[in-house]
């Protein structure tokens, strides 16, 4: 007897088991830890919004930049610098480096938290098109004019449901990766797109700068003019002149301050603060551009095939290939037979007699053959998708490449060549203007000129800084 309970129990436990197994009741798995996987091992700020170490969270372990600013992802905690400066009045703001811009915009931006919300929902979405099929049940009970009611019980299982559960998990699996590799992408573009925000509001804000004292150089050189005409010593025309060049500088002046307002603007909502935040004090310039990647051919190809590895999109597109694969084949295979009901029925008939056995139902329609037909469109459409995307990598690649070299070249020139020259004018200038062979028009011209250029140079330092960025992010590389 102990022998038969001790099977009994096994039995009973062992059926407990497979069923939980089959229907996915065991411990969740970590849904987030499986987009920090696919994220590469540089991305420090990216692979905090969705590993277990979230900076502002006590941790323990969370990086430092050196920035001085930091915030709880998702908490909507101010950096603890900030909170105690406020608090204490004393602690002067710190200059809002890169690596503080990223961290800030993690912490503060909902639209971190909104990256997550979007990933829990479609792993929601794949955990329920790979569960388990369900149990039908039905009850009757017929109360005839006289004697016992004739009572009917059926229950029943979808057989179909059951049968391809190994390969709808398959499916899911790929389907999974291919979602949390999205996210991965999703959330590296997040830091890529904080990073040019914040080049470009420190960049715009040293052109305005360097424009602003262009025109107020302008501004004099109209009032000396001025002085100048009303003494008879200046002609009408030339009085005009320098009045136009004033009225040009002051208005190129006033539109790179938009601009640089624009750029400020569009960093603070990237951050999730407002404009006016403390915590916006900008640097006065950029600093020194990355190292220039080599640009003969063989460089170039080795990039586009590092691309072609860990580009976080491809990828994606590549699982979501297999998902739609093994979902085409799982669909071609049942869409000939009919979607069954396997069950048992129990009837109790008004004079007591008990009848049971099994039941067996059965559907087919047209629609699955049709449902086939989609799901093969479904494979060629994806297939498609992903060799257009592994084109448009390569060519991304070598675009992004030469467009860099192109622009740190440029950016050099400017910094190294044409200002130090404009600089050498304005000191010969100055020179000739202490011996009194030329009159006070030259020396100014000359400092409105390298204002002028000076602003060019911001223009193409944050043109190369923009343009590595958009390299970095064509590699799929975390900054």
């Amino acid at each position: 007897m102990k022998i038969f309970d001790v099977l009994t129990r096994a039995r009973t436990a062992l059926a407990l088991a497979g069923l939980m197994a089959l229907s996915g009741c065991a411990v969740s798995v970590p849904r987030e830890a499986e987009v920090r996987t696919q994220l590469p091992a540089t991305a420090r700020w990216a692979a905090s919004v969705w590993g277990a170490a979230i900076p502002g969270q006590g941790t323990g372990d969370e990086p430092s930049d050196g920035s001085g600013v930091g915030s709880g992802v998702g908490s909507g905690a101010a950096p603890a610098e900030a909170s105690v400066g406020a608090s204490v009045g004393t602690s002067p703001p710190r200059v809002l480096t890169a690596e503080g811009a990223v961290r800030l915009a993690f912490g503060e931006n909902p639209r971190a938290r909104l990256l997550r919300a979007e990933f829990l929902k479609e792993m929601a979405a794949v955990d329920a098109a790979a569960a388990a099929g369900g149990v039908s049940w039905s009850w009757s009970r017929l109360r005839p004019e006289a004697g016992l009611a004739q009572l009917a019980l059926a229950l029943s299982v979808p057989l179909e449901d059951w049968l391809t559960l190994p390969a709808r998990r398959r499916q899911a699996y790929w389907d999974r990766a291919a979602a949390a590799q999205r996210a991965g992408w999703e959330t590296l573009q997040l830091e890529h797109e904080v990073r040019i925000a914040w080049a470009t509001a420190v960049g715009m804000a040293q052109r305005s700068a360097e424009l602003a004292t262009a025109a107020e150089v302008a501004g004099l050189e109209a009032e000396l003019s001025s002085r100048y005409h009303d003494a008879g010593s200046l002609s009408r025309a030339d009085w005009h002149a320098h009045e136009l060049q004033s009225g040009e500088a002051l208005s190129a002046a006033a539109e790179a301050s938009v601009a640089a307002a624009i750029a400020r603007a569009t960093l603070a909502t990237l951050l999730g603060l407002p404009s006016t935040d403390p915590r916006l004090l900008l640097p006065e310039q950029l600093p020194a551009l990355p190292q220039i990647p080599s640009a003969d051919t063989e460089r170039t190809a080795a990039l586009a095939a590092q691309a072609l590895r860990q580009r976080l999109d491809l990828r994606a597109a590549r699982s979501g290939v297999t998902a739609r694969l093994l979902e085409a084949a799982r669909v071609h295979r049942w869409s000939k037979l009919p979607a069954l009901q396997l069950g048992v029925e129990s009837e109790r008939e008004p004079d007591g007699e008990r009848r049971r056995g099994p039941a067996l139902e059965g559907e087919w329609s047209p629609v699955r053959v049709a449902e086939a037909g989609l799901a093969t469109a479904t494979v060629n459409a994806a297939q498609a998708q992903a060799e257009l995307l592994a084109v448009q990598v390569v060519n991304e690649v070598t675009l992004r490449t030469q467009a860099y070299r192109r622009a740190v070249e440029l950016a050099n020139l400017q910094s190294e060549r044409l200002v130090p020259l404009q600089e050498a004018k304005l000191s010969e200038s100055l020179k000739r203007y202490n011996y009194m062979l030329e009159g006070p028009f030259a020396p100014l011209e000359e400092r409105r000129h390298g204002a002028a250029m000076a602003a060019r140079a911001s223009e193409w330092q944050l043109a190369a800084w923009v343009a590595f960025q958009e390299l970095q992010q064509a590699l799929g590389d975390a900054p």
